[in-house]
């Protein structure tokens, strides 16, 4: 036969299911605490990742500068050259 409900009864009951939850809780926080922190260690390492990108970028830029301008020297150079010789064999436009 069950046992009479008593109101003692139904406060240990009552207990020991909040310190089931309780405990449940205390675990979830530690849980989230720990995604949160390897979160935190993705997106600090994929900033770091993106800023040496962002540098090498800039970098890349700063030499294709220099080599148009190098470029640009010489076609003007090779222009020059070219009008003197058309002019010498009287190709001149």
């Amino acid at each position: 036969m069950a046992k009479k409900m008593t109101l003692d009864r139904l406060a240990v009951i009552t207990q020991r299911e909040f310190r089931v939850v309780h405990s449940d809780v205390s675990n979830l926080r530690g849980e989230v605490s720990n995604l949160r922190r390897d979160m935190e260690s993705g997106f600090r390492t994929v900033a770091d990742t993106l800023e040496l990108i962002r540098q090498d970028f800039v970098d890349m830029k700063r030499s294709f500068s220099i080599i148009t301008h190098a470029i640009s020297s010489d076609v003007a150079e090779l222009r020059r050259r070219v009008e003197r010789l058309e002019r010498k064999i009287g190709l001149a436009r």
